[in-house]
């Protein structure tokens, strides 16, 4: 009789128990809440991963581990101030114990938010702190190119693959940032003289020289392709684009000869050889033509 009275008792604990930590909200009855939210998190139950790594903190608050893992279960959920709520377990985290990972999550966080200066920031000090640190050099290598620092950016992805030369994702990017340099190599518009007489119709009947490098300027059949505020065809860059970058330049050359009336305008891009004939006619609203030619 005793025995089984001690039987209820312990039946009657149990089941008290598990009423509380139900009326509690705790995760799971399982001490090792840390383990569990790890679990959680691979099965994409974010939900159920925060929970634990809440309780795994309520109980240990100095568990980094923790709080980085929590961070990371929230910008995977990415509802609705989840972002916010991961910064800040990753700056706790950081806090109780700085690492290079803990710096990346951190990064990856502010670039999602489109912070990238100091998403930057994170992948720089993580860096510091992991010299090896492949991933942190081609994320930082990736935010260098969309802020148009080329050749940062190609920097950083080719010492990504010094140290691991299987990295995929970084080799792509390389190739991408490279042949983005080579465009804009091949596009740089460079004004190498002005002539402002607008003489530019004579001196192709005739041929002439390029001014300083002495090179004979073409006849009319020498030309290679003219520009007139039409589409170009075949062209290796975007055609509007180009026609609005020579526009530009003749722009910026009414503006500094405001008294004349035509020039021309030699330039380069990249290795390509330009003659530009400007006619400025001063009105109410400024106005001007512009017609260019590719030379060989």
């Amino acid at each position: 009789m005793k025995n089984i009275n001690q039987m209820i008792t312990i039946m009657i604990f149990y089941m008290m128990s598990f009423f509380i930590m139900g009326c509690l909200g705790y995760p799971s009855t399982s001490p090792d809440y840390f383990e569990r939210g790890r679990v959680a998190y691979a099965n994409m139950n974010y939900d159920l991963a925060i929970a634990e790594y809440t309780e795994e903190i309520r109980r240990n608050p100095s568990n980094a581990a923790a709080y980085n893992n929590r961070g990371l279960a929230y910008r995977e959920r990415s509802n609705s101030g989840d972002l916010d709520r991961a910064i800040a377990d990753f700056d706790q985290a950081i806090r109780l114990g700085p690492t290079a990972v803990r710096y990346l999550n951190r990064g990856n966080t502010h670039r999602d938010r489109g912070n990238v200066n100091l998403a930057i920031e994170d992948y720089s000090q993580a860096i510091r702190l992991d010299v090896n640190y492949s991933t942190a050099y081609n994320n930082r290598g990736d935010l260098f190119y969309r802020n148009g620092e080329i050749n940062r950016a190609i920097t950083d992805f080719e010492t990504a693959l010094r140290i691991d030369p299987n990295f995929t994702t970084a080799r792509n990017n390389l190739a991408i940032a490279q042949q983005r340099r080579e465009e804009l190599r091949r596009s740089e518009l460079h004004i190498t003289s002005v002539v402002p007489d607008g003489s530019i119709i004579s001196m192709l009947n005739r041929g002439g020289r390029w001014p300083q490098d002495g090179l004979v300027a073409p006849r009319w059949n020498n030309v290679r392709r003219s520009f007139n505020l039409v589409q170009l065809q075949n062209d290796p860059f975007n055609p509007n684009e180009l026609i609005q970058r020579i526009g530009n330049m003749a722009s910026n050359v009414t503006d500094a000869f405001p008294g004349g009336k035509a020039y021309t305008v030699y330039f380069t891009m990249g290795d390509r050889r330009f003659i530009c004939f400007i006619y400025y006619e001063v009105t109410n609203l400024r106005e001007y033509s512009f017609w260019a030619f590719e030379v060989r």
